[in-house]
């Protein structure tokens, strides 16, 4: 994996990366308030040759039998008769390997100095102990080094020159190190985790993800919107170029008019995978926005089972495709006009059969029907994986474009939608990213940026309801929801 993928999922999976640093700092500062403070206090003896002044060969050979006397000395320091003798001397309640795991020993090379320190959890009780072993250390020496004729010095001679002292701070435990460590450890535990879960985290990251497994050209990529996001009245008029949700939409009506498709007039499908994606929304934004450029458009409520249509275009659900096939209704009073600009053929009365209706010789006749009288015909189907009407749909129309929604559907979700198109020998146009925008169509560089921020929803809510809010308020109609569309036959 590159720096670049693993900094993504960093990015990605911040909150999962954030509560482990926070879960692994408040466990370190935590056992760093509850452990016990130590303090150390520490004697240096002064190991030297016990003659006098001397030619230079004498003094060499005294200072080389020092530096030796040394390292021998340091291991007697922890021994247990100087151990019990600083047990007796301060009446302390600790066996001599117990004091022994609290002293330290250190001598430099090519010196005659030997350092003793000594820990404690009381800092008086430190530079007593550290001077109680210094003074039995420099006895046990002096008693080994006394000669056998009481009118010769001894040969190595050990001084206390410097005396411990009450230490001021502890030495343990070690705050800042520790609350570093806790850091660093959590860290790592963060992202470790996060590049597990990825791993086999399988729902749908990008576009990408759709063009390199299913060869699917991606149209556009319309960012998620906030309910308070951008301006209060919903979709932006054309020149609008602020509005990074009406840019994304500019872009997929561009690409549609160049997709390969022989048929003057255009009949899409508008499909997913799973309910909650945005396919209605992506629907009614395409219709309007292709409207707006001049294009006579009709957006159609393929989705007889749980329609939205109407409330998002704010036109009666009463009458529709049921009341066109059910001969109760003929087509031109049931297509109503939204926005001025965008004709709508709602669902009317849910029927207790969509799919056979989705199936008929009717619904085939009446989408040709459509397509005498417009350009494009977009079609709100249902999602393709819990029924078969989208599928159905998708076959009687020239194309159909699959939304997909990042962070929401999965990647095998997609690939079975995908298997049921082909089925059915649907043509795929491409397909619609919900809630991914690459970094390039952030901003216009030096001619400014978009408005708006990014709000990636991965809560499992309705994209219909929450986001690329087309809803009533969006719409506004002048007059009538119902009045006559100027396509209509007479």
């Amino acid at each position: 994996m590159t720096l670049s993928a693993i900094v993504r999922v960093v990015r990605e999976r911040a909150t999962l990366v954030g509560l482990c640093l926070l879960v692994s700092f408040a466990l370190t500062a935590t056992l760093t308030f509850l452990q016990p403070r130590e303090y150390s206090s520490r004697v240096v003896l002064y190991v030297s040759s016990g003659q006098g002044s001397g030619d230079a060969s004498s003094a060499y050979q005294g200072n080389l039998l020092s530096e030796q006397r040394v390292k021998s000395y340091e291991q007697l320091v922890t021994s247990n008769r100087v151990m019990q003798e600083v047990i007796d001397t301060l009446r302390l309640r600790v066996t001599a390997s117990g004091l022994a795991s609290k002293v330290e020993t250190a001598s430099e090379a090519d010196t005659v100095l030997l350092s003793i320190s000594y820990r404690d959890r009381s800092p008086e009780a430190a530079a007593a102990g550290a001077n109680a072993i210094g003074q039995s250390v420099v006895s046990l020496i002096a008693e080994l080094e006394r000669p056998a004729e009481a009118n010769r010095q001894a040969p190595v001679v050990a001084r206390l020159v410097e005396p411990a002292s009450v230490p001021s701070a502890p030495v343990s435990p070690r705050t800042y190190i520790n609350l570093g460590l806790g850091v660093l450890v959590g860290l790592i535990i963060g992202v470790s985790a996060a590049l597990m879960r990825d791993r086999y985290d399988v729902r749908l990251k990008g576009q990408e993800k759709l063009r390199d497994i299913f060869g699917l050209p991606n149209l556009s990529a319309i960012p998620m919107r906030s309910q308070t996001s951008d301006r209060a009245d919903g979709f932006a008029d054309v020149a609008d170029a602020g509005n990074r949700v009406t840019e994304a939409y500019k872009r997929l009506r561009a690409n549609l008019r160049y997709v390969d498709l022989d048929a003057k007039s255009k009949a899409i499908v508008i499909t997913s995978s799973i309910p909650g994606e945005g396919k209605t929304s992506v629907a009614a934004g395409l219709a309007l926005t292709l409207a707006q450029a001049g294009s006579r458009v009709v957006v159609v409520e393929g989705d007889l089972r749980r329609p939205k249509l109407g409330a998002y275009l704010n036109v009666e659900s009463a009458v529709g495709i049921t009341s066109v096939l059910s001969g109760r209704a003929n087509l031109d009073d049931a297509l109503q006009r939204a926005r001025s600009s965008v004709d709508v053929l709602v669902c009317g009365p849910v029927p207790p059969n969509p799919s056979e209706i989705c199936a008929s010789g009717q619904m085939a006749q009446l989408l040709g029907d459509l397509r005498t009288r417009y350009e494009y015909v977009i079609v709100d189907s249902p999602p393709l994986l819990p029924v078969v009407d989208g599928a159905v749909l998708a076959a009687a129309c020239d194309g159909a474009l699959l939304v997909a929604r990042v962070d929401f559907v999965t990647v095998p979700q997609v690939a079975r939608s995908v298997e049921a198109l082909e089925a059915v020998s649907a043509k795929i146009l491409g397909s619609v990213v919900i809630g991914a925008v690459g970094r390039d169509e952030r901003s216009y560089g030096a001619y400014g940026s978009y408005v708006g921020q990014t709000a990636a929803n991965s809560s499992g809510s309705s994209v219909d309801a929450r986001t690329l809010n087309y809803r009533r308020s969006e719409f506004p109609l002048s007059g009538n929801s119902r009045r006559p569309s100027p396509h209509r036959r007479e």
